[in-house]
């Protein structure tokens, strides 16, 4: 018995320099976008009477779920794409928006693609922004933002997520 105690007392004081950092309790899952253009596929389950699920939206880029998108490049479009079912309604509100101040101006909302409308409801597939990704005061600084859309089948059910961009 004192030997499993001894043991997690000194699990726990290796790991307190590690505990302090929030990405240490997030397990963040971090990709990097080296080009000028990166396609964020969002994944959603049509929602129950509660609404969204937050656990069963996810973002992936290049086909691995990701928190955190870390763009390399100058004046990136970030291009946020729905799955089949779902939809970007702006009249309601809906799109990609950062969650906090932005006063570089690193981001600016390119609003929303159509080549993929779905035109009955004035809604669409995919929404871009761009990063500028040009200020070195902004090197490495984490941007929050909030994904909002919802499903075409249950339009009054919003679904959110709020993931992660980077600057480098």
């Amino acid at each position: 018995m004192k030997t499993c105690a001894k043991w997690l007392a000194t699990a726990l004081l290796a790991a307190a320099p590690f505990a302090a950092s929030a990405d240490f309790w997030l397990l963040e899952k971090e990709a990097v976008c080296g080009t000028k253009n990166c396609k964020i596929d969002v994944e959603a389950a049509e929602p129950n009477i509660f609404g969204c699920s937050i656990g069963a939206i996810k973002t992936k880029y290049a086909g691995a779920e990701v928190d955190t998108l870390k763009i390399t490049e100058k004046n990136t479009v970030i291009t946020w794409e729905l799955p089949k079912g779902f939809m970007f309604c702006p009249v309601r509100g809906d799109g990609v928006f950062l969650s906090e101040d932005d006063p570089n101006f690193q981001f600016e909302a390119d609003g929303f693609d159509d080549d993929k409308s779905i035109k009955a409801k004035g809604c669409k597939k995919r929404f871009r922004m761009i990063g500028a990704n040009d200020n070195p005061s902004d090197s490495g600084k984490k941007f929050k933002y909030v994904i909002r859309f919802r499903s075409e089948t249950k339009p009054s059910t919003l679904c959110e997520r709020d993931p992660w961009i980077r600057n480098s």
